[in-house]
């Protein structure tokens, strides 16, 4: 059952090219030292919010949300966003604030700020996505950390985690490229499998995929 599922959520979903496509163009905007595209990132949220720190300083910067980390930089003249702090999720938690409304608050071992959106609806979302995907950086860190039974779970939430992604009509996918896709994470995904149920191994799984594309 878990095996189906996971090929299913697969099948169904075309958000992981758009994912990896949106990813690299946003990892191209970013100074490379910050070498976002290690770990196997990918892009969550972006937009402008305003850093506000223990003294009261308010600074614009842009933010950048990825599925294990959370960063802010600000434009340089050489047309690149430069880094200000990259923070891990894992380490993460967040809050609203309850003297404003369109802010919210980041807890963090390395630093910790208050954050201001442009608008509510603004700090909605995304304290919506921070809050989501937190939690799923905190949940896979967690299954890395048990072993093969737990992992099996967390390749379904990191499925689950890029539904987040927003659309963009810019990114085209073909059914070609979908296809390819599905069965490269398959196939990447059963060398992290232990399986018991069944008694399907990596072999089957693919075995499974292939079989469904000649249904379809």
């Amino acid at each position: 059952a878990i095996i189906h599922k996971l090929i299913v959520n697969v099948k169904d979903s075309i958000q992981e090219i758009k994912n990896y496509e949106m990813t690299r163009t946003v990892a191209a905007k970013i100074e490379k030292k910050a070498r976002v595209l290690e770990n196997n990132t990918f892009f969550v949220r972006e937009g402008d919010l305003t850093k506000k720190n223990r003294s009261g300083r308010l600074q614009p910067y842009r933010f950048f949300l990825f599925s294990d980390h959370l960063m802010y930089a600000h434009m340089t003249m050489s047309n690149e966003y430069k880094v200000h702090e990259s923070l891990p999720l894992a380490s993460m938690n967040v809050s609203g604030y309850q003297d404003d409304p369109a802010a919210f608050y980041i807890e963090h071992p390395t630093k910790s700020f208050i954050v201001i959106a442009d608008s509510i609806a603004s700090q909605e979302a995304w304290l919506r996505d921070l809050v989501m995907t937190i939690s799923n950086c905190k949940k896979r860190v967690k299954a890395e950390s048990q072993g093969p039974l737990s992992r099996r779970m967390s390749i379904i939430d990191r499925i689950e985690d890029q539904q987040m992604m927003h659309n963009d009509s810019m990114f085209k996918v073909s059914p070609e490229h979908h296809t390819k896709a599905i069965r490269n994470t398959i196939r990447s995904n059963s060398k992290k499998l232990s399986i018991d149920d069944g008694n399907l191994s990596g072999k089957d799984i693919l075995e499974l995929e292939e079989d469904d594309d000649v249904s379809d």
